[in-house]
């Protein structure tokens, strides 16, 4: 049964005059699980929102949709907030109330629902998402995870014919975005709900959808099953594809062209099955260096010139809480590029905020480049020295266009040079608040580049960031990496760290753990740690990046249908694996 149908649907944004959806048409049936993606920028959001008259932005729309069999217009607001549940991307977003219950229950009191039926319906959701411990918490105190389950509950107790969802995990680690996931999943497959998840990272939820549909430019591409979705995509040879899970990148890379693999179990046994009797058994092949096939970078100076020193360092917000910092120490070098990995709320933003002195320090010091930071006058600091981006990168927008907020701190060359870097020149007229979550991460890091600091500090900077452009952002911080800037990071992003940057550390307990050379760290972790390592770890011990194993495993490979269908790529990856890697013999 179809639940929802757009039909040739068409929108512009107010004082716009391109289009940002083009000609959309779809069906959503109900008991059906859909996953919406493209790159930033292409009108995923703008189309979701459409799906809900209450969020759909000020504009001029064409076509039609249909939720039930009538048109959406027609369908009541009381009725819409009913049927269709809508998770925001920022769970503070949709926080209305101070509690946890409070926010549970609102929903509920605004359609005014029986005080007995509320309390039964509350009482069951709860206990099936297990937040009974945390029930009558202020939400402000909960880990990103659990505040975007509670969003999510507070959703499912209208009990909604279709749950939308616009990148749910976006700011959550690794861990609490996995547990979330498999939530929907639970479900969809228990409960028989219907939901379209709008997501750029689809490692894991890939292999959850019925269907997929890829935007881009404002127009629906691609649709089908997942693996049509991705064989398309190759054939195509689609941007989209750097956005596909691991294994199919690595067996697509290594000459497959159908039946890709595209779960971490499926590229195990793909990878076993492809793999000669002889290399199969050997768990010698091991990669020297780290990033793609690269070599350690030897330090031979007897004294380590550091950018950042932070010695025996104590935070807390106030007198009586945890402390978030607790004898941490760290050490970054001149020239660096350093991760903070972690958990939801253990305190790795309020440990990047305190290297710039943001949140002065309870007990303890912080150098920069060898000087005492207290030694420092804030214009030294943040004129030209430090420059900082929030995880909320709306605060750093003041001005009423993009434009005007850049042509601040740099003249009009300058701003044009790095708008085309970023790729932001279509959208440098409009107002900040008007672009989607990934065009306003891509503005910022502008603003943030245009400060030309010695010293970066970023604060999840790929998040709401599709694939293509995140391997551009990670040139870009290669780059200055050869200029000298030093670069400090906080991300979930374990795929891009593992990528772009040279050491990293897990933050726990107020303290930073088993910092090290990036592929040591994710080679020696279980959870924290990549596709591409969970898929390969038996058989290459310390593989991080898809071009690990396609360097260093893709000679044992069986041929493909009699013949080795190398694409170009591939093989100049195995001509600098043979250079730069020791595979065992």
């Amino acid at each position: 049964m179809c639940l929802l149908e757009v039909k040739d649907f068409s929108f512009t944004y107010a004082q716009e005059t391109e289009c940002a959806l083009k000609n959309i048409s779809f069906q959503i049936e109900e008991g059906g699980f859909y996953l919406l993606c493209g790159q930033s920028g292409s009108g995923k959001t703008t189309l979701l929102r459409q799906l809900k008259t209450v969020l759909a932005p000020q504009g001029k729309a064409g076509g039609e949709i249909f939720f039930s069999g009538r048109k959406l217009k027609d369908v009541s607001e009381i009725e819409q907030a009913q049927k269709i549940g809508f998770v925001f991307q920022n769970p503070e977003e949709q926080f209305v109330t101070d509690k946890v219950w409070h926010e549970l229950a609102f929903g509920l009191e605004s359609i005014s629902c029986p005080q007995e039926e509320m309390h039964i319906r509350v009482a069951e959701l709860s206990s099936y998402f297990g937040i009974t411990d945390w029930f009558e918490k202020e939400v402000s105190v909960l880990s990103g995870g659990q505040k975007q389950l509670v969003n999510l509950a507070s959703v499912l107790l209208m009990n909604p014919k279709l749950l939308i969802l616009d990148e749910p995990v976006a700011q959550l680690d690794p861990v609490a975005a996995s547990d979330f996931l498999h939530t929907l999943l639970r479900i969809h497959k228990e409960m028989g709900m219907t939901i379209l998840l709008s997501e750029h990272h689809l490692e894991e939820v890939f292999s959850y959808a019925d269907r997929i549909f890829v935007m881009e430019q404002g127009k629906l591409s691609i649709q089908g099953a997942p693996a049509e979705v991705g064989e398309s995509l190759l054939k195509g040879n689609h941007e989209m594809f750097l956005s596909m899970p691991a294994p199919m990148q690595i067996s697509a890379r290594c000459g497959e062209e159908k039946k890709l693999p595209y779960t971490v179990a499926m590229g195990r046994k793909w990878l076993w099955e492809r793999l000669s009797f002889e290399k199969r058994e050997r768990k010698d092949l091991v990669v020297s260096g780290q990033g793609k096939c690269g070599k350690k970078e030897a330090d031979d100076r007897k004294e380590v010139e550091y950018a950042i020193e932070v010695k025996r360092a104590w935070f807390q917000y106030e007198t009586g809480s945890s402390w978030l910092l607790k004898e941490a120490s760290l050490s970054v070098k001149r020239g660096e590029i350093f991760a903070l990995l972690g958990g939801n709320g253990v305190g790795k933003s309020t440990f990047l905020r305190t290297i710039p002195g943001i949140l002065p320090l309870f007990r303890g010091k912080i150098f920069l480049f060898g000087k005492l930071l207290k030694k420092y006058t804030k214009k030294e600091l943040f004129d030209h020295f430090i420059g900082v981006l929030p995880q909320d990168v709306s605060s750093l927008f003041v001005k009423e266009t993009i434009r005007e907020d850049l042509l601040f701190l740099a003249d009009e060359k300058e701003v044009k040079n790095i708008a085309e870097k970023l790729h932001i020149i279509s959208f440098l007229d409009r107002h900040p608040y008007d672009l989607s979550a990934g065009e306003q991460q891509k503005a910022a890091l502008a603003k943030v580049l245009l400060m030309k600091p010695a010293l970066l500090l970023l604060d999840e900077p790929t998040k709401s960031l599709d694939a293509h452009f995140k391997r551009e952002f990670g040139e870009i911080l290669k780059d200055l990496k050869k200029e000298g800037v030093t670069v400090f990071l906080v991300s979930h992003d374990i795929e891009f760290c593992a990528e772009y940057v040279d050491r990293a550390g897990l933050y726990f307990r107020g303290q930073v753990e088993a910092a090290a050379d990036v592929r040591t760290f994710f080679s020696k972790n279980y959870f924290y740690t990549t596709i591409t390592n969970r898929m390969a770890r038996d058989f290459v011990a310390d593989a991080i990046v898809p071009e690990d194993i396609i360097a260093l495993v893709g000679k044992a490979l069986k041929p493909v249908d009699g013949s080795f269908a190398f694409r170009e790529e591939c093989q100049e990856v195995m001509k600098e694996g043979e250079k730069m890697c020791d595979i065992g013999g």
